[in-house]
C-alpha cells in the first residue's frame, strides 16, 4: 500500500494507476490494474473533430448556394483598383464537384494533423507509466504505505475514505490465517478484499501480504478479489518460481516476504522476475515488539543487488519494509535504501488523523 501526501512533497504528487500493454484507450487487468478506461484528451480531440466538420459543411453549403465572401473594411460592388474593396468571388451552382470538394479536403489537411498532434500528445506511451510503479528517485525521500490492520473494522469505510482524502492510493492488506503466525492470529480473507476493492475503485492499489500456509493453494481467491499485488513467505510455500509465474500469468505483480530471521540469499535467486520485496523489521503475529534494527544488513543486501539489476536492464523490483516503523525511525529505514514502508498504528489511531500522522512522519523524512 502506498501514500505520500501531494502537498507534502511537491512535485511527486498522486502515484499514477498503471498502465497495461494494449490498446491505448483501454486499461487492461495484465499487472494487476483492473478494468478501467482511459480516455485523456477525448475533450480536446472532440472538440477539433467538431469545429472540423462544421467548418467543412459550412463551406459545402456556402459553396454550393452561391459563393464565399471575404469581407474587408468597406462593403460593396468589386473594385480592383482599390485596395480597400472586398474580394467577391463567385461560383456557379453548375460548376462541378471537384470545385467544393477541394477546400473541404484542404480544410481536412489542414485540421488532421492538428488532431493527431492532440492525440499524440495525450496518448505517448513515453509520458505514460509502465508496469512498475513510481517511485521518488533514491536521493528525494522514502514513500509511506499504511495497513488498515490497526483501524476500526466497524467504520473501515470511513478509515478507508480518511486515508484516500490525506493523498493513499495504495492500501496494504495483512492477512493471517490463524495457523501460520507466532500468535495463531486471524485478519481477514477474500471476502472483506472483495468489499474493500468496490470501496476504493480502481485507482487504488492494493497489496495483499499473506501470512497463510497455504499460499501455493489460495492465491487465486485474492486475485479473484481485486488485488493488485501478491506477496509470500519465501518460509511458507515450497515452489517460489511456479507461484510467481502463476502471479504474473494471472495478471498480478508478484512479491516475496521474508521474516527477520530468514538469510537473504533465500530470496535472491528470484530477484530478477520479482516486483517487490518485504523485509519484516518484526516477527509476524507476535505481539509487543519494537521495531528491530537488525535488518539493516539484510536490506542494505537487497538494496545493492536491486540497483545493479536495474543498472543490467532488470527489473526495477520495489524493496519496502513492515514493523515498528514509525516519525522517529522512518528517516533511518530510508537511508538503508528502502523504496516504501508500511505503516500501521503510527498513521492510523485515535491520537490524530491519518493526515497529521501522515504530515509528522513526511516532516521527519525532510529533516
Amino acid at each position: 500500500m502506498c501514500l505520500f501526501s501531494q502537498a507534502s512533497i511537491p512535485g511527486l504528487g498522486r502515484a499514477p494507476v498503471w498502465f497495461a500493454t494494449g490498446s491505448p484507450l483501454w486499461n487492461s487487468k495484465r499487472n494487476g490494474i483492473p478494468l478501467t478506461p482511459y480516455l485523456p484528451g477525448v475533450n480536446e480531440l472532440t472538440s477539433v473533430f467538431t469545429l472540423a466538420i462544421v467548418i467543412s459543411l459550412s463551406s459545402a453549403i456556402w459553396l454550393s448556394t452561391g459563393a464565399i465572401a471575404l469581407h474587408g473594411p468597406h462593403h460593396g460592388a468589386q473594385k480592383s483598383t482599390n485596395t480597400h474593396s472586398a474580394l467577391l468571388v463567385t461560383t456557379s451552382k453548375s460548376e462541378s464537384p471537384a470545385s467544393t470538394i477541394c477546400p473541404i479536403v484542404s480544410l481536412v489537411l489542414l485540421l488532421f494533423p492538428t488532431c493527431l498532434s492532440i492525440y499524440g500528445r495525450h496518448h505517448n506511451p513515453d509520458s505514460r507509466k509502465g508496469d512498475e510503479p513510481s517511485l521518488p528517485p533514491r536521493h528525494v525521500n522514502m514513500r509511506i504505505t499504511p495497513s488498515i490492520l490497526t483501524a476500526d473494522f466497524t467504520r473501515l469505510g470511513e478509515t478507508l475514505d480518511s486515508a484516500i482524502s490525506s493523498g493513499i492510493d495504495w492500501i496494504h492488506l495483512d492477512v493471517m490465517d490463524g495457523n501460520w503466525v507466532v500468535n495463531k492470529t486471524i485478519t481477514f480473507g477474500p471476502a472483506l478484499i472483495r468489499s474493500i476493492r468496490k470501496k476504493v475503485g480502481s485507482e487504488v492499489f492494493l497489496d495483499c501480504h499473506l501470512m497463510v500456509t497455504n499460499a501455493e493453494d489460495t492465491w487465486r481467491q485474492y486475485v479473484d478479489a481485486g488485488v493488485d499485488l501478491l506477496i509470500a513467505h519465501i518460509e511458507a510455500i515450497e515452489d517460489p518460481s511456479a507461484l510467481i509465474s502463476n502471479l504474473h500469468s494471472a495478471g498480478v505483480q508478484a512479491g516475496l516476504v521474508l521474516n527477520p530471521e530468514t538469510d537473504a540469499s533465500t530470496i535472491l535467486p528470484y530477484l530478477s522476475s520479482l516486483d517487490l520485496v518485504l523485509v519484516m523489521s518484526v516477527v509476524p503475529g507476535k505481539g509487543g515488539q519494537s521495531f528491530m534494527p537488525e535488518v539493516e544488513e539484510k536490506v542494505r543486501t537487497f538494496r545493492s543487488a536491486i540497483d545493479k539489476q536495474k543498472e543490467n536492464g532488470g527489473r526495477n523490483t520495489i524493496l519496502m519494509i513492515d514493523g515498528g516503523i514509525k516519525s522517529h525511525n522512518a528517516k533511518l529505514v530510508a537511508e538503508w535504501g528502502v523504496d516504501i514502508a508500511v505503516v500501521g498504528s503510527g498513521l492510523i489511531n485515535s491520537k490524530a488523523t491519518i493526515s497529521e500522522n501522515l504530515g509528522q512522519i513526511i516532516s521527519s523524512l525532510n529533516d
